[in-house]
């Protein structure tokens, strides 16, 4: 003897798919990006916006006092300074790339 459902449930609904943003298609030429920190947040995100393709290193700008970060960033073409001021008259994006106790001093 089978047994049958009434009322079997109905097959599960496909997830919907989030949007696909490119950002390199998007981003206009004279897109400069400032980021002040540069620790290992902001370091993961510089390389990841070079590696995109997003912008060139030479069109990012970093500002940190640890002289290691500063060097860390200039060895692979990112502008970097202890300046604050000079990375935000640089850019036209900036990042505060710094942790939440930290900001008020950035």
């Amino acid at each position: 003897i089978g047994v049958t459902t009434a009322n079997p449930s109905p097959p599960p609904a496909a997830q919907p798919q989030p949007p696909t943003i490119t950002m390199a298609a998007a981003a206009p030429s004279d897109l400069k990006i400032g980021f002040l920190g540069a620790g290992m947040m902001a370091t993961a995100l510089m390389d990841g916006l070079i590696s995109k393709g997003v912008v060139a290193a030479d069109a990012i700008s970093c500002s940190d006092p640890w002289d290691k970060a500063r060097e860390r960033a200039s060895a692979k073409g990112i502008h970097a300074t202890e300046s604050n001021a000079d990375v935000v008259q640089r850019s036209n994006v900036v990042v505060i790339a710094v942790k939440p106790g930290v900001v008020a001093a950035a």
